[in-house]
């Protein structure tokens, strides 16, 4: 698989080619310069603000497998200020409203704050499994100083806090479609802009995404989607892979939205 990171556009950086080992802290908890696992940070600094900067960015990484997942952070109080930072892997998040499941899909360059205090609105609580294994590190206000004299770096933080949002909202214009197979094609043509790999065949996107994940995604029942993805792999847009899915090269283009008729008006 190719690795895509949501921050990607940062830049490549100007670290080392191959990052420095993480130091084992034992119970699956390490400690890790966050500009090793994510180089873009660092696009902007020079070569001696970079080395200077890595050692001001370490942080607490933890691993986590596939399957049910509930954020923590060990050896560490949690405050509802400290986020997660996804450096690797797949997260899914579901909602369950009125009888209905929704989803969304974080990857690595994804920020989280699991434990920021409740709004007034009744949000129910959200439940996280993993998809694909990864691993997360903790950013905290004590990261946040240590890296202050790197302006760019915390510009680059706050960058990624960002991009999550951008995917919200673009899975949010994608449920509002009429129709099933556009919204399966939209969501695909994100998911292949993130997580794609060119191929001659297509756009690879390795998610093992189910058709009731795929129905959670789009805000689709799973019936609906199972008959909208038969239609597509007839026509050659789509195509189940063991590892996941691959999209046509001339779906990419073609995946916009109309200016009039796409929409729902409800």
């Amino acid at each position: 698989m190719e690795r895509r990171y949501a921050g990607g556009e940062l830049g490549a950086g100007q670290g080392p080619s191959q990052p420095a080992p993480a130091r084992d802290l034992g119970g699956g908890v390490r400690a890790a310069a966050l500009l090793d696992l994510l180089p873009e940070l660092g696009e902007q600094l020079s070569p001696s603000d970079w080395s200077r900067a890595r050692l001001s960015s370490l942080v607490q990484v933890e691993a986590f497998g596939t399957g049910e997942w509930v954020p923590h952070v060990a050896r560490r109080h949690c405050r509802p200020d400290t986020a997660l930072l996804l450096t690797d892997g797949v997260l899914v998040r579901e909602l369950h409203v009125a009888g209905r499941a929704f989803a969304e899909l974080l990857g690595a360059g994804d920020v989280i704050y699991p434990w920021a205090a409740p709004t007034s609105a009744r949000t129910p609580t959200a439940t996280w499994r993993a998809l694909l294994p990864g691993t997360l590190a903790v950013v905290d206000e004590l990261l946040l100083a240590r890296v202050a004299p790197y302006p760019s770096v915390a510009l680059g933080l706050a960058r990624l806090a960002t991009l999550r949002a951008r995917f919200l909202e673009a899975l949010a214009i994608t449920r509002r479609l009429r129709r099933v197979e556009p919204r399966l094609l939209f969501v695909f043509a994100l998911l292949a802009e993130r997580w794609g790999r060119v191929t001659p065949d297509g756009v690879a996107v390795p998610l093992p995404l189910g058709h009731e994940l795929l129905a959670r995604l789009v805000g689709a029942r799973r019936p609906a989607v199972t008959t909208a993805l038969g239609r597509l792999r007839e026509r050659g847009a789509l195509t189940q892979l063991d590892d996941g899915w691959l999209l046509a090269l001339d779906q990419i283009g073609a995946v916009t939205l109309e200016p009039h008729g796409t929409l729902d008006p409800t």
